[in-house]
């Protein structure tokens, strides 16, 4: 699962951490939609709706509405207007550009990772012990001498 962009989701959504994190516990098809979050550089349509189903679950836990903008018409209606926007889930288009928003740090995030492993080379010197040189954005490339153990 990609931290960060769970992390922002739940965060902008206000909901709290722990409500929103036993709800994706209950569900596979948010975790999987959380799982492939970051994973491209496009949110597939199947993973937002996984999403706008999680946030109605998650301002109304046992609404059978799915749609974002529907459920926030229907808070309305059912408090006669009389309610704080703060209350309401966001509309279908704000979450959609927050989803990108985190879709887009989680792909760094796992971009990152992947060139990371690309910085590290093992070579062997003379004598045949094993060296591995790692590059860190403070210390420029470092060389360690790797102890084999038999």
């Amino acid at each position: 699962m990609h931290g960060a962009g769970v992390t922002l989701l739940v965060l902008w959504l206000c909901q709290g951490k722990i409500k929103a994190l036993k709800l994706v516990q209950a569900n596979d098809l948010y975790l999987q939609a959380f799982t492939d979050l970051g994973s491209s550089w496009n949110v597939p349509t199947d993973v937002f709706n996984s999403i706008q189903a999680f946030t109605c679950q998650l301002y109304a836990r046992n609404t059978k509405i799915v749609g974002a903008n529907s459920l926030r018409y229907h808070m309305f209606c059912a408090k006669k207007g009389q309610i704080e926007s703060g209350q309401l889930p966001p509309c279908e288009d704000s979450l959609m550009q927050h989803t990108l928003r985190a879709n887009y740090q989680g792909a760094i995030c796992d971009a990152a990772l992947k060139t990371c492993q690309t910085y590290q080379h093992h070579q062997q010197d003379m004598a045949g012990n094993s060296m591995m040189a790692v590059r860190s954005k403070s210390d420029g490339w470092r060389v360690y001498q790797l102890q084999m153990s038999s």
